[in-house]
């Protein structure tokens, strides 16, 4: 995968949460939790995750929650999650780039 971007990455997702009314806060904090283990592993194209690290990460308690807010980043083009049945192999989780685009022109004017 070619280097992600991290300042563009985290910048273009936060606009699209922006314009997104599906989004919660839960929804941002789970993402960022995501967003974090990716950059630690230096973005690789398949990240495998633990889900009990990502629920501390995002302060989210209930595996419900978790679960449903995964299903629902998922579906809304946020990420791919695919889940172990395994509990001592992590569930791999593709993170979508956001980087892409070109630089943003400022106007100092």
């Amino acid at each position: 995968m070619s280097e992600v971007n991290y300042i563009r990455h985290l910048n273009a997702v936060l606009r699209k949460f922006a314009k997104d009314d599906r989004i919660a806060v839960s929804h941002r904090s789970l993402y960022l939790a995501f967003f974090e283990l990716w950059n630690q592993k230096h973005f690789p194209r398949n990240l495998m995750v633990n889900s009990q690290q990502v629920m501390g990460l995002a302060k989210i308690r209930s595996r419900t929650t978790y679960h449903k807010l995964v299903r629902e980043l998922k579906h809304w083009g946020y990420l791919q999650y695919h889940p172990s049945s395994s509990p001592k192999i992590g569930s791999v989780v593709n993170m979508f780039r956001f980087d892409t685009l070109p630089d943003q022109k400022l106007n100092w004017e």
